[in-house]
């Protein structure tokens, strides 16, 4: 018992020491020591230490870990997932309208449809078809050549997916030459029908005579390219909207050989001296046949024939009535007609094809009646004579009319291409272009006697004036001279010379602000009412702002004005390093760098840190390269006396650990007296 009461005494006092021990290490030495850890320093575990599990740790799950599947785990289908075919199912084949239904997999797939319903060929599609449906045509080559289908008493629309993917076959392939010239190769799909409609597709035929589609009442043909020649065509009227033609190699594209009347609107033909051919046998004799041309180009390679090649000799007692419109062109070269002096209608350089029974109107005035040109002055532009100004002309001076109000003059004109002459009376009256500014003289005047109903001749040259602009001529120019007219330019103001009328153009604000909420760093300095082009007006004063440097406009000052725009301040924040001895200046003196930019080199410490009984070891924070944030660099020391970090201490340390000591010893001597007694007592 004595030795395990010794024991338990010794232990107790063993145990004193080193609670008493352990209290040392704690102390924060005010004067000597390396510890910042209340601000940089290891002993921040109470802000980023691994107990921080509650907002970054792993027991996060009920936000962003595994257990969020309610939100944007697996368990979305409803939403994203794979189960969304009842609202994103299969798509509709890219031929197909856009809900059409994808085929049964044991089914043939769907070349064709009317509305959602597909269907396996292009004639089911037609027998199924009403009349007025619209049947939608999927790419590849179709054709209704001898199937049999039912198109009688139907209009039908027929619509492809694009010239380049959808074609249509007229006729056969390739018309049996046994019967060429014969209607056996002709194309009867729509005997019988109304009005059929073709669009967006390659129409193809061949180059026999007398193909097309045979008793169709109707044609119209729009946006598709069309292949070859052809006859037959709708047998009361045949319509072409924006449709190229191919012709066949030195033939005709087109005959109008079954439609009373044929439409050509916006269309391309592209041929090797042949065009149109306006002719007919199953027509003649028995209705006028109506041509219309308007606005149409024509790609000739040789001058074989007219663009419209007229033979109207079995016409009888009905004529061919031809109406050319609009702006056509042609390039290349057409066979222009003695006869009419024009490449767009003739009759081929064949006197037997000019029976009297054409009349030809060009934007709706007549041009030639019986047999002859009306006038080459009608309608020049379509009179190669005149449209070329290939006339010898000879006229007398004009001669100012008694009374002075108009000109006379005699003129004769005589065509170079087909010889036609006219001598005329003209009428002309004066027309004069001035400036207007009776200080000074901008330009001459100009003058000039214009035949009466001729077009107003334009300025010579562009009215300019300094600092102004020019802004039309009062009164407003007539497109036809029909009495004397003066011209009087008008003018505008232009002072940033930019050839725009000022009070015509847009005003612009420039406005420099300093781009800090919550202050007030200088007031919006705002510049309105300026003109584009003009200088930028620049800020007035230096930008400034306490612990911050100024870094420029955000944009970029324009030099010039061209839009409203807000130039905002961009500032640098300046930052502060310092570097501090850690032992209240006993060492150094602080050393204090200001208005430091972040990504600077950070700057040195000054000389060499020294002190008494120690040796400097390096900075606390380490040093960084370039200067990111306010920081303070503390010096850290090592005892030359070997006992690292355990430098002199201050008064009040030292009374601490003086009563420490006490303490241990009184704890000692306790230990030692009940020890002793319990001795005695045994």
């Amino acid at each position: 018992m004595r030795t395990r009461s010794k024991l338990s005494i010794l232990l107790s006092v063993l145990l004193c020491c080193t609670m008493l021990a352990g209290l040392l290490p704690t102390v924060a030495f005010a004067e000597d020591s390396t510890t910042v850890s209340s601000e940089n320093g290891a002993d921040t575990s109470s802000k980023n230490s691994a107990d921080t599990s509650s907002k970054n740790g792993a027991d996060t799950t009920s936000k962003n870990g595994a257990d969020t599947t309610s939100e944007n785990g697996a368990d979305t289908t409803s939403e994203n997932g794979a189960d969304t075919s009842p609202e994103k199912g299969t798509a509709a084949p890219a031929a197909a309208p856009a809900a059409a239904p994808s085929a049964a997999p044991s089914a043939a797939p769907s070349v064709a449809w009317i509305g959602e319903t597909g269907y396996p060929t292009l004639e089911e599609a037609v027998n199924a078809a009403a009349s007025g449906d619209t049947i939608v045509l999927g790419e590849g080559k179709f054709t209704l050549y001898k199937k049999g289908a039912d198109t009688k008493g139907k209009n039908l629309t027929f619509v492809g997916q694009g010239a380049d993917k959808t074609a249509w076959g007229i006729g056969a392939t390739l018309p049996d030459p046994a019967y060429f010239g014969t209607e056996y190769n002709g194309d009867y799909s729509f005997d019988g029908s109304g009005t059929i409609t073709f669009r967006n597709m390659t129409l193809q035929s061949g180059s026999a005579d007398y193909l097309g589609f045979i008793r169709a009442d109707k044609t119209v043909v729009e946006n598709c390219i069309i292949n070859g020649k052809t006859f037959y065509w709708g047998y009361t009227s045949a319509t072409f909207r924006n449709t190229t033609f191919f012709c066949p190699n030195g033939d005709y594209a087109v005959w109008t050989y079954s439609s009373p009347e044929m439409t050509f609107d916006g269309c391309t033909f592209n041929s090797s001296g042949k065009t149109i051919n306006v002719y007919t046998d199953y027509g003649a004799g028995k209705c006028d046949i109506t041509v219309n041309f308007n606005n149409c180009t024509v790609n000739s390679e040789v001058p074989i024939k007219n663009v419209l090649n007229i033979n109207d000799s079995n016409m009888g007692n009905y004529k061919y009535r031809i109406h050319i419109s609009g702006n056509n062109s042609i390039n290349g070269s057409v066979y222009r007609d003695k006869v009419t002096c024009s490449r767009w209608f003739g009759f081929g350089g064949k006197p037997g094809n000019n029976t009297g029974r054409s009349v030809v109107t060009f934007d709706s005035t007549p041009v030639f009646e019986n047999g002859e040109m009306l006038g080459h002055e009608l309608h020049p532009e379509y009179t190669d004579g005149y449209k070329d100004n290939a006339y010898t002309v000879t006229a007398t001076e004009w001669v100012k009319a008694e009374g002075g109000t108009h000109y006379t003059r005699s003129v004769k004109k005589v065509c170079d291409y087909c010889g036609y002459d006219a001598e005329t009376k003209e009428t002309g009256y004066s027309v004069t272009y001035t400036d207007g500014v009776d200080s000074a003289e901008i330009f001459e005047d100009q003058s000039t006697v214009v035949p009466e109903n001729a077009g107003t001749p334009a300025f010579n040259g562009t009215p300019a004036r300094e600092g102004y602009v020019f802004s039309g001529w009062a009164p407003v120019i007539a497109d036809r001279v029909t009495q004397n007219a003066t011209y009087v330019a008008t003018w505008k103001i232009d002072a940033n010379g930019n050839g725009k009328a000022d009070e015509d153009e847009e005003k612009y604000t420039v406005t420099y602000t300093d781009g800090v909420d919550g202050e007030e760093v200088f007031a919006d300095q705002a510049y309105g009412n300026l003109l584009s082009g003009t200088d930028t007006p620049a800020f007035r004063g230096t930008p400034t702002r306490e612990g911050y440097r100024f870094g420029g406009w955000d944009p970029e000052v324009s030099k010039t004005v061209t839009k409203n725009v807000t130039y905002t301040a961009k500032w640098e924040k300046l930052y502060t390093v310092t570097y501090t001895d850690g032992a209240k200046g006993k060492a150094f003196k602080d050393q204090v760098y200001d208005n430091l930019l972040s990504g600077t080199a950070t700057p040195a410490f000054d000389g060499k840190p020294t002190r008494r009984g120690y040796t400097f070891s390096d900075w606390a924070p380490k040093v960084s390269k370039t200067v990111t944030k306010d920081v303070t660099y503390v010096a850290q020391w090592k005892s030359n006396s070997g006992k690292d970090n355990v430098p002199k201490t201050g008064s009040g340390e030292i009374a601490m650990i003086l009563g420490s000591v006490l303490m241990f010893s009184f704890c000692g001597a306790a230990a030692v007296f009940v020890y002793d007694r319990k001795r005695r007592q045994g």
